[in-house]
């Protein structure tokens, strides 16, 4: 199965942190005439995503990012869109945060092709 996220296609071997490790409540403290009040709700959206390409010593663990997918997902994150992410773990609705993508080419070179790999993470919250 393919990895996508908005339509862009990815690498088959990055990495996808367990939706199941985010927390299923959301939780809340709020003062009121000096007593605080705790609010708890299950919640089944906010959950975060990571997608992963990790350099460990000389090798990479996971897949890679490309130059190009990297400016395609940062053009998603600018414009703030909800997209689909489909991986072989689940299929997901998220959107990109500001801070969401933290690439980084694997070598440093004064003008990257289009292909030049990258490592790194995309954080994703779902919707």
């Amino acid at each position: 199965m393919t990895i996508s996220l908005g339509g862009i296609a990815l690498n088959d071997n990055l990495l996808l942190t367990d939706p199941s490790d985010s927390p299923q409540v959301a939780m809340s403290v709020r003062q009121t005439f000096g007593v605080p009040v705790v609010q708890k709700m299950a919640r089944s959206a906010g959950k975060t995503l990571v997608l992963s390409s990790l350099m460990e010593g000389n090798s990479v663990r996971g897949g890679v990012f490309t130059q190009m997918q990297k400016e395609q997902i940062a053009a998603v994150r600018d414009a703030g869109n909800v997209v689909t992410l489909v991986h072989p773990r689940g299929t997901f609705t998220v959107v990109i945060p500001v801070d969401g993508v933290q690439l980084v080419p694997m070598w440093k070179k004064l003008s990257p092709g289009p292909d030049e790999a990258h490592t790194g993470t995309v954080t994703m919250i779902t919707v």
